[in-house]
């Protein structure tokens, strides 16, 4: 689905709020990560090392440390003594929550407010599930705002949600 958006930003007739970023890992920067964090899943990694800091939606994705957005590195050091090894820092939601990845490959979400990461919420049981059910699909109206995106209409009229 991203590569088709990534060619003409648009699902049928309506233009999609993509903000893509040309790759730029530094030579042997993605596969630290994959060697300190074993347990990422490739879908991820494939996904990052394609798209790097991509925005689709209300989903802003952490990336290289020469990306335009935010690095994940900056990420990880930030977070470090909460989230030690156990979780994935991977994208940010626009009111400042993090999504994240867990040693099962499931997507929680940290609510902002949650200062000391005591009550992480369950989103999808996998990053595949995450991208076609909650950014790209049938859930997408789950994420407060939604009902009054035009982008939430058009997954509606392609019969997605």
């Amino acid at each position: 689905m991203l590569r088709a958006l990534k060619k003409n930003r648009k699902v049928g007739e309506t233009r999609v709020d993509i903000c893509l970023c040309e790759s730029s890992w530094s030579k042997g920067e993605l596969e630290k990560l994959e060697e300190k964090l074993t347990w990422i899943p490739k879908i991820y990694i494939d996904y990052i090392r394609e798209f790097d800091s991509t925005s689709v939606a209300w989903c802003n994705f952490f990336g290289s440390q020469k990306c335009d957005g935010i690095s994940i590195e900056k990420q990880i050091e930030e977070h470090k003594d909460i989230l030690k090894n156990d979780y994935f820092p991977f994208a940010k939601y626009p009111d400042g929550s993090i999504f994240l990845l867990n040693q099962k490959s499931e997507v929680l979400w940290w609510d902002k407010s949650d200062y000391d990461f005591e009550k992480p919420k369950f989103i999808a049981a996998s990053f595949d599930e995450f991208m076609s059910e909650c950014l790209l699909g049938k859930r997408y109206g789950e994420f407060s705002f939604a009902e009054t995106s035009t982008f939430y209409k058009t997954l509606q009229a392609q019969g997605w949600v």
